[in-house]
C-alpha cells in the first residue's frame, strides 16, 4: 500500500512522522513524507500567511497527485487547515486519518478537529467516545510504540540513579482509570512522573482538571519531570504497555 503521511511542522509530529515512515516501510508499505509549515515566512511577515498558506496547501495537494497514495495519514494536524483536509478527501477519494497523541490535555482542540477525517486514532481511551459523539465515524484508542534503537538504556551517575531510579515508574498525565491502574502498584518502589492533577470528563464531555487528593497513595510518589527516568527503572508503564527495561529496553513518552 502507499501511505502519504503528513506531519506538522514542530519537534513531536516531525519526529513521529518520520518513526511512522519507517515503521511502514519495515513492513512492506510503500510510505513517504510531507511536512506541512505555512508559517515559515508569515510567521516574521504575518501579512504573508494568506499567501503562504496557499503556496503550501497547493503544494501538498500536488504531492498526493504526483505520489498518487492510497491511504493518508495526518500526525497530529493541529496546524493544518481544515478546509484543505476536506479538499483531499472530495478531490482524491481516499480515506485520511489523524493520529492524535495530545488528549486528554488538548480535547478541546481534538474535538474539533476528529469529525473530519475518516479514521481518528486517539493516545486516550477516554476520550475516544468523545470523538465519536463529535462526529467522528471510526475512532479507535491508539497508544504509543517503542524503538528499541532509540528507547534504550542510558548509563546514569550514581547522584542521577538515587534521583530517578525505583522499580516502577509512570510518566505521563494522569486520568481516573490511569490512577486506579497505579494504586494497585503503589506497594512497589513507584515513583509518578507527572504534575498532581487529574484529568476527568464531565458533563457534554467537558475536560475537567482536578488536584490529586493528598490522601492518594500516588501522592507522594508525584514527581514533575520524567526525563531520565526509566533508564534506571526495572518497569515502565505507560498507558497501555509494560516494558521490562532489565531486558527489553523500554521508555514511554
Amino acid at each position: 500500500m502507499k501511505i502519504l503521511i503528513v506531519r506538522s511542522w514542530g519537534k513531536t509530529g516531525f519526529e513521529l512522522g518520520g518513526y511512522c515512515k519507517n515503521a511502514f516501510n519495515e513492513i512492506g508499505h510503500d510510505a513517504d513524507l510531507f511536512t506541512y509549515n505555512d508559517e515559515r515566512i508569515s510567521s516574521r511577515l504575518p501579512f504573508l500567511r494568506k499567501i503562504e498558506r496557499a503556496i503550501i496547501g497547493k503544494a501538498l495537494i500536488k504531492k498526493i497527485s504526483d505520489f498518487r497514495p492510497q491511504f493518508i495519514l495526518v500526525i497530529k494536524g493541529d496546524r493544518i487547515p481544515l478546509e484543505i483536509i476536506r479538499e483531499i478527501k472530495e478531490k482524491f477519494k481516499l480515506p485520511v486519518a489523524n493520529y492524535w497523541i495530545d488528549d486528554p490535555d488538548s480535547i478541546d482542540v481534538s474535538r474539533k478537529i476528529s469529525p473530519n477525517y475518516d479514521y481518528f486514532f486517539t493516545n486516550d481511551p477516554d476520550a475516544v467516545q468523545v470523538h465519536k459523539e463529535s462526529g467522528c465515524p471510526h475512532v479507535r484508542f491508539f497508544s504509543f510504540g517503542c524503538i528499541s534503537d532509540l528507547h534504550k538504556k542510558i548509563q546514569l551517575s550514581e547522584e542521577e540513579h538515587k534521583k530517578y531510579g525505583s522499580d516502577v515508574c509512570f510518566a505521563g498525565s494522569l486520568s481516573e482509570g490511569r490512577i486506579k491502574v497505579l494504586e494497585e502498584l503503589s506497594n512497589f518502589n513507584l515513583k509518578v512522573w507527572s504534575p498532581r492533577s487529574v484529568y476527568s470528563f464531565g458533563e457534554k464531555s467537558q475536560i475537567k482538571i482536578n488536584k490529586l487528593p493528598s490522601s492518594s497513595p500516588l501522592y507522594s510518589s508525584s514527581l514533575n519531570n520524567g526525563h531520565g527516568a526509566s533508564a534506571s527503572s526495572s518497569l515502565v508503564r505507560s498507558p497501555s504497555t509494560v516494558f521490562n527495561t532489565s531486558s527489553e529496553q523500554g521508555i514511554i513518552c
